[in-house]
């Protein structure tokens, strides 16, 4: 007895640690998590607003560009009132005189000015536009939209360039021709343009780094009074089935033991198989309400010490339907229906309520019907006296592929030496405790 409860006692501690040291790790996760979230948000953040900067960069040059096109091209035909295609000769001195002066003010590389038949009239090319004046007449000219203003900006080596066209009207708003000019971007404004990203990502940096300091205590702060809140939660819930199920056990004529037990030995089982958390947490609920039906029973039928007839059996069953009505209603209980509506199913077929074979019956319903009938033999009943170990082993393997599931039962035969033996003489504060330190893990 003292053996049984000293390794009861170890694996509380055990459980205990694996649980602190489970707690450790997720709260680790959050932080990882959080900092790898507002790390993505940075990156981002940061793209967007260096993409939206030099967007606004390029189009505030392009409009400045235009804008000084427009200023030249009025300043081309200012106080000149001869249509382009006059004889005049002065007329074609004076625009080359312009196009000069407008060339010298370092704007433009290249200057022309076209007839309304795209017939070039003027133009001056600047010593550092020869070369872009031959890739002009390779690539560009003889595009222009005649009446609209144009712009194309283009790279020649390792400058930039703007190509404006841009309609002359006169004061009568009379259109004479076009103005095209080739501007040069300076090496500075190309500088800013790509420093512009950087800056905006610098300053999203620091944004969301404040923000960091601002938001992530608190962030933490309000994770860890979820979590309290959801462990109280959890075990409230997991008290109001433990109160629920040993209500059940005591007017069944058992003890809570008999609960706390077989959702032991369910939970072992379902670790070994493999089960899912979600679905384990349906088992454990299961697993604890799995007489609830019972309260429905008449204590003649309930009680009776000897065995009952077909038409007591017959109602006995019924406590089946009664479960699963009263477990239903709740919906954090949902997933218990399935170890509550199976677990008197036999994978033969020969169970009720349903007469259910092999896999339509529930995972945890075959589950939980190999901790029941184990614990069953294995307990004292008024009906009966406890079985050996070996003769409840014995009795269990009669029933492999009748009443339990093949696999299921081979899982369980390996472990069942050990998980007894660990479980079987505990008294009920011990399995309590240490039911409680395995829910949570699932909770």
């Amino acid at each position: 007895m003292r053996i049984f409860r000293g390794k009861a006692l170890h694996l509380h501690y055990r459980l205990k640690v694996l649980k602190e040291k489970k707690m450790l790790l997720t709260t680790n996760t959050i932080h990882r998590q959080l900092l790898f979230r507002f790390f993505l948000v940075w990156v981002s953040i940061s793209i967007i607003a260096g993409s939206i900067s030099f967007y606004i960069e390029y189009e505030a040059t392009d409009k400045f560009v235009v804008e000084l096109a427009r200023d030249e091209a009025r300043f081309i035909l200012a106080d000149l009132e001869t249509s382009f295609d006059s004889k005049d000769a002065r007329i074609f001195q004076l625009l080359e005189e312009r196009l000069f002066e407008i060339s010298s003010r370092g704007h433009f590389v290249v200057v022309e000015v076209y007839d309304m038949a795209n017939e070039l009239v003027a133009e001056h090319i600047a010593h550092d536009g020869k070369d872009v004046e031959k890739w002009l007449d390779k690539n560009l000219h003889n595009q222009y939209l005649v009446g609209a203003t144009s712009y194309k900006r283009f790279s020649l080596g390792e400058n930039q360039f703007l190509m404006v066209f841009v309609p002359l009207y006169d004061e009568r708003a009379n259109q004479k021709g076009h103005f095209e000019g080739v501007y040069r971007i300076p090496n500075e404004v190309l500088q800013r343009m790509e420093r512009q990203p950087l800056v905006s990502a610098g300053v999203v940096f620091a944004a969301v780094l404040a923000t960091i300091f601002i938001l992530y205590p608190i962030v933490i702060s309000m994770h860890r009074n979820l979590k309290l809140l959801t462990l109280d939660l959890a075990n409230a819930n997991i008290g109001i089935l433990e109160t629920l199920g040993a209500a059940i056990s005591k007017r069944d004529s058992d003890t809570s033991e008999h609960n706390y037990r077989v959702t032991l030995y369910a939970i072992r089982i379902a670790e070994e198989f493999g089960l899912k958390r979600a679905k384990m947490r349906g088992l454990i609920k299961g697993a604890f309400l799995h007489d609830v039906g019972k309260i429905g029973i008449h204590d003649s039928i309930l009680l009776k010490p000897g065995k009952l007839n077909d038409e007591e059996f017959a109602i006995m069953k019924t406590h089946v339907d009664h479960g699963v009505e009263i477990v239903k209603e709740h919906a954090w209980l949902t997933d218990a229906v399935k170890v509550v509506v199976g677990h008197h199913e036999k994978v033969d077929g020969s169970g009720y309520p349903k007469g259910l074979k092999q896999e339509k019956i529930p995972l945890n319903a075959r589950i939980f019907a190999i901790a029941d009938v184990f614990d069953a033999l294995m307990s004292e009943r008024p009906y009966k006296k406890s079985f050996s170990f070996e003769k409840s082993i014995a009795i269990m393997q009669e029933g492999k592929g009748l009443h339990f599931d093949v696999d299921l039962l081979d899982i369980f035969c390996k472990i069942a030496a050990s998980i007894s033996g660990e479980i079987l003489e505990c008294d009920a504060p011990t399995l309590k405790k240490m039911l409680k330190q395995e829910t949570l893990r699932y909770f």
